[in-house]
């Protein structure tokens, strides 16, 4: 008998110390749910207290602050000790036997119920004791569980422990024994025999300055941003310490008060008078102004956005800014519509947007906005910039920009339209002149009005028309965004083929060379051409036809063999024409592609040209292009 005990004995000995420290993690855990609140409470009121904020309570709030502080405390405590229960021996031994497969705790507590005087029974319930005393032996107290989730689920309790890391790392603890005009403890100042005193200055929070202690200033002058908070804090008889400054106003004295505090608003004198005083010449720390400029120019963003950047500076950091856009009539075009006298119309005034993160003090940043379907869109404007620091200081800088940057239209009806579209918002005075060429527009509709768009056109000529007398603002926009409508629908329009979408990209990109649009104007339409393009070879090679060498030219006519590469080379070359800005070769180039084009023949066989084969080319490899043209 002794044999079957004595490991059961042995392992039992060795749980002592797993199973004190799993009670032990046992008792943190309650302990943790049920005082965190308390904690949490007390961290808050700590960290409060280091940031100063105990200075605010009125001298007449102390003790009923005092009091609901404490009430509330208790409060804490007296259900936190309800909610916890202190973990038992057979909770504990519990916890440590779920940790182990088989729980073999539970085995070596247990007895046979049965077979106690069968020997056969007895050796294997002394073997699996054995076993299970060998398993208990490497027991391991298990780390207490912590979480709260279920008893905080508005994670109160990290609002506490963020708040007493921020006082630790940024407040002073030698504040927490200050409640409204009365120490609470005593310090420094109360220590001292007699009368004392001490006394901050504290800058404007948007400075990042650190507060200056002025008992351990020993000069005789210092500076401070304007806005600083002087607080002299006096200890002992009331009156025996005051304070005397022409910096700022001071209030009335308070014969019970214990502290004094000043708003810095100019240079001049800080005085301490009675036991201990002092006396300082105070200057102004200067808090520069903002300033703000334009980097380059405003330009535009194909299809119809404006971008500039801008930066701008401060001493301290650029709080917001804003950009103004307003008409400049003088500079404008006085022809057409546009020689009455424009509408007054608001400025337009948009955010400058500010940097998310980093510092503000010297930034550029971007400011990108549509507004081309504004009144003000391709018209001269002035631009004004204007930034604000946190002193309210503020810088402003304007321009002239000769057009503000909108979409431009490069088919000929679509340009027409969003030109009448301008001139009615230019003024209601153009009405009737707006109806009368929308109306010489519409005479012979199937000249090139799509259906839909000469529907709109006359929807528009009839309100005009309907108040031509006196059109109200209400009439003047429904027509301009019926003008703009009709534009986009014409200058984007879902044409029925692969070859009408070729022409219009030839067209518009003629028309754009020829009102002077900008490189990336260009860029876009060049890339439209070229996806055009690729769409009509791919129709032709769709529907080519397989020829062979045996095949000749019809009468009366030569024929031409080009590669996809050759065509490529053409389209490159006419982009770097336009970009050199030799826009009349460029334009005779072009005028040359179209007349190929128009005799197009797509046929199988061959190799597709020798050179380096574009992305149009890779894809119609081994096809032929035949240009037919007229014996001269």
């Amino acid at each position: 008998m002794t044999d079957q005990t004595s490991p059961k004995d042995g392992a039992l000995r060795r749980l002592i110390w797993p199973l004190r420290m799993t009670r032990l993690g046992m008792v943190a855990e309650r302990a943790v749910r049920a005082f965190w609140p308390v904690w949490t409470f007390a961290f808050i009121i700590l960290a409060a207290l280091a940031f100063g904020a105990g200075r605010f309570v009125p001298a007449e709030a102390f003790w009923p602050v005092i009091a609901i502080g404490v009430i509330a405390l208790i409060t804490m405590i007296f259900l936190g000790a309800r909610r916890f229960s202190m973990p038992t021996h057979a909770e504990a031994l519990e916890r440590l036997d779920q940790t182990m497969p088989g729980r073999p705790i539970t085995t070596l507590l247990d007895t046979p119920a049965i077979g106690r005087h069968d020997a056969a029974s007895r050796s294997v319930w002394a073997t699996h004791v054995a076993r299970m005393a060998a398993r208990a032996e490497g027991a391991r107290a298990p780390k207490p569980d912590l979480r709260m989730s279920d008893r905080d689920p508005y994670a109160l309790r990290y609002v506490g422990a963020t708040a007493i890391a921020m006082a630790l790392m940024f407040g002073t603890f030698s504040r927490v024994a200050e409640m409204g005009e009365v120490p609470l403890v005593a310090g420094p100042a109360t220590a001292a025999v007699g009368p004392a005193w001490e006394g901050w200055v504290e800058p404007p929070l948007y400075t990042g300055l650190p507060t200056l202690y002025l008992n351990e200033i020993l000069a005789e002058s210092f500076e401070a941003p304007l806005g600083s908070e002087v607080t002299i804090r006096a200890y002992g008889e009331p009156g025996t310490i005051s304070l005397r400054t022409d910096i700022g106003p001071v209030p009335d004295p308070d014969p019970n008060a214990y502290a004094q505090t000043v708003m810095m608003e100019q240079a001049g004198t800080l005085a301490i008078d009675g036991p201990g005083g002092r006396v300082w010449d105070v200057a102004v720390r200067p808090d520069q102004a903002p300033t703000v400029m334009l980097e380059g120019e405003v330009e535009g963003e194909p299809p119809g956005a404006m971008q500039f950047s801008f930066s701008a500076t401060d001493d301290y950091g650029v709080r917001s800014g804003t950009a103004t856009i307003r008409l400049n009539a003088e500079a404008a075009d006085r022809r057409y519509g546009l020689i009455v006298e424009p509408e007054p119309r608001e400025p337009v005034v948009l955010d400058l947007p500010m940097p998310f993160r980093g510092d503000r003090s010297d930034f550029t940043e971007v400011l990108l906005e549509d507004l081309s379907e504004h009144p003000f869109a391709n018209l001269p404007v002035s631009l004004t910039l204007t930034v604000t620091d946190d002193a309210g200081q503020i810088a402003t800088v304007s321009y002239e920009v000769a057009r503000l940057p909108g979409r431009r239209f490069f088919d000929p009806l679509a340009n027409g339209l969003v030109e009448m579209r301008r001139d009615l918002l230019w003024s209601r005075e153009n009405a009737p002149r707006v109806a009368q060429l929308l109306r010489a527009m519409t005479v012979l509709p199937e000249r090139g009005l799509p259906e839909d768009v000469y529907i709109q056109i006359r929807a528009a000529i009839r309100r005009l028309e309907a108040a031509i007398d006196l059109v109200s603002i209400d009439t003047q926009e429904q027509v301009a965004e019926i003008l703009w409508n009709a534009a986009l629908e014409l200058e984007e329009g879902d044409l029925g083929s692969a070859l009408e979408r070729l022409q219009r990209a030839q067209e518009r990109l003629a028309e754009a060379m020829r009102q002077g649009a900008s490189e990336e104007e260009i860029a876009e339409l060049m890339q439209e051409m070229r996806e055009a393009m690729n769409e009509y070879m791919q129709e032709l090679a769709q529907n080519a036809e397989p020829r062979d060498d045996t095949d000749q030219p019809d009468d009366g006519q030569e024929q031409m063999q080009m590669s996809m590469s050759d065509i490529e080379e053409m389209l490159q070359r006419i982009q770097e024409l336009m970009e050199e800005g030799r826009m009349a070769e460029a334009m005779q180039m072009l005028q040359a592609l179209q007349e190929l084009l128009e005799n197009m023949e797509f046929t199988e066989g061959g190799e597709g040209g020798e050179g380096p084969q574009s992305p149009v080319n890779k894809r119609w490899k081994g096809c032929k292009i035949r240009f037919a043209a007229s014996r001269a």
